[in-house]
């Protein structure tokens, strides 16, 4: 079976669309057409079902897409061996997280990854949770490290952590004269909004929107405001005996820290080492 042709029609199904799956590879629409047939008439069998704005999977296709996806991971895996068999394994790892993550929860496993693969060039990009998941679905990305709910086919999760967002304000402010800082429209701010209206009998007073949790903790440590974030930054290492703070309302949502990558990259041992390094 040809690998580069699975590849294209494991991409063009995971997608949901041929076009994406020719900007993904970098190939003509027509080009990745030709890949799924050639594919269609080595195995003897119809993979796709072509609608006039989406594609359907046929149950060959569909028994194909589950089994193709450990078959390609054992096919980097392999690969990488051998290149690690003639060398050091040169290549780039890119991360994407939150800001928030990359501050508290990266740096002491980079530093162990580092000398572990003093060849890798390990590349951060922040950026909200679902342009992350979007740039892994396009292969532009190896890893996610994320706080939320976001999910995508064809991916493997592991939950790393788990907690609550907090709403903290300074001891300093009174409570008669706080305002707070919180993310954009979230399930977490929503059910805050609501929390707070039955707690005060009033709205939550908001002093802005702030995109980053680190952003806001940021503020609230130097007396600005009070902020929703999440319960992790309490304990961190920077925030002790720093300055004094009180939960106002606590458990407000729960959240999980997960670990998510392409069922493809399951053989990588880069992706084994920095699942491990997080838990």
């Amino acid at each position: 079976m040809n690998l580069y042709n699975l590849k294209i029609f494991v991409d063009t199904a995971r997608l949901g669309s041929m076009t994406k799956a020719s900007e993904l590879n970098h190939l003509s629409r027509p080009a990745v057409s030709q890949a799924i047939k050639k594919l269609e008439e080595e195995i003897g069998v119809d993979l796709l079902v072509h609608q006039r704005r989406a594609i359907e999977l046929t149950q060959p296709g569909r028994l194909l897409l589950k089994k193709s996806e450990k078959l390609l991971s054992e096919a980097e895996r392999i690969s990488l061996l051998v290149r690690q068999g003639k060398g050091p394994l040169v290549r780039d790892f890119k991360i994407g997280t939150s800001r928030s993550l990359a501050t508290f929860n990266l740096p002491p496993v980079l530093a162990l990854l580092s000398k572990e693969y003093p060849d890798v060039s390990f590349r951060v990009q922040m950026a909200n949770s679902a342009s992350l998941v979007k740039k892994l679905s396009h292969r532009e990305l190896d890893f996610l490290l994320l706080i939320g709910d976001e999910t995508l086919e064809g991916a493997k999760h592991t939950v790393l952590g788990r907690g609550h967002f907090v709403l903290v304000k300074p001891t300093s402010i009174p409570e008669k004269s706080i305002c707070y800082a919180i993310t954009e429209k979230r399930p977490e701010t929503e059910r805050l909004r609501n929390l707070y209206q039955r707690l005060h009998e009033k709205p939550l007073p908001v002093l802005a929107e702030i995109h980053s949790w680190d952003a806001i903790w940021y503020s609230v440590t130097q007396g600005i405001c009070g902020g929703l974030v999440p319960d992790f930054l309490l304990h961190s290492a920077c925030t002790k005996g720093k300055f004094k703070y009180e939960v106002v309302i606590p458990k407000v949502f729960p959240y999980e820290i997960k670990a998510m990558h392409l069922s493809s990259k399951s053989g990588d041992p880069l992706v084994k080492s920095f699942i491990d390094g997080l838990t």
